[in-house]
């Protein structure tokens, strides 16, 4: 199955996975970063009121996306994590589901009819959620139910 495992913001600018490690490679500058590294235990850097998040640890991303300085990468045990690229650490991190087949098929960052930044999440469990990209407070969950043939 085919993933978004790459992903480029600009004819200059790549970010990939590289083991457990998110890369941003510059041909400007002909030299690869590190981004991010699933391999080590990961936890937001502040906590948000009302906001639950889970330490993480070892994760295998399975999608991700890269778009206005925000970076999102999905895991296969149903992971989700956020980081603003400009910022240390990781901004939000949470297991989204932990059914038996949890898997992050698709994430994506948008902006709604008013602007505002909005991160999408598409997981097997039949669901799909949506954040505020800001707060990552949870504003929406979509369940359908799943068909078998």
């Amino acid at each position: 199955m085919l993933r978004n495992l790459l992903w480029a913001t600009s004819k200059h600018d790549v970010y990939l996975m590289q083991n457990y490690s998110v890369m941003h490679w510059s041909s400007l500058l002909r030299r690869g970063k590190e981004v991010l590294n699933v391999a080590k235990p990961i936890a937001p850097t502040r906590q948000r009121p009302g906001l639950l998040s889970d330490s993480l640890s070892r994760v295998q991303i399975s999608t991700m996306t890269v778009k206005d300085n925000l970076m999102v990468a999905g895991g296969f045990q149903g992971e989700l994590i956020c980081k603003y690229l400009d910022q240390p650490g990781v901004a939000f991190c949470k297991k989204m589901t932990t059914g038996e087949n949890a898997i992050t098929n698709a994430v994506d960052v948008y902006r709604n009819h008013n602007g505002a930044m909005r991160i999408m999440v598409a997981n097997n469990d039949a669901q799909v959620r949506v954040f505020d990209a800001e707060t990552f407070a949870s504003l929406n969950c979509f369940s359908f139910q799943l068909v078998c043939k």
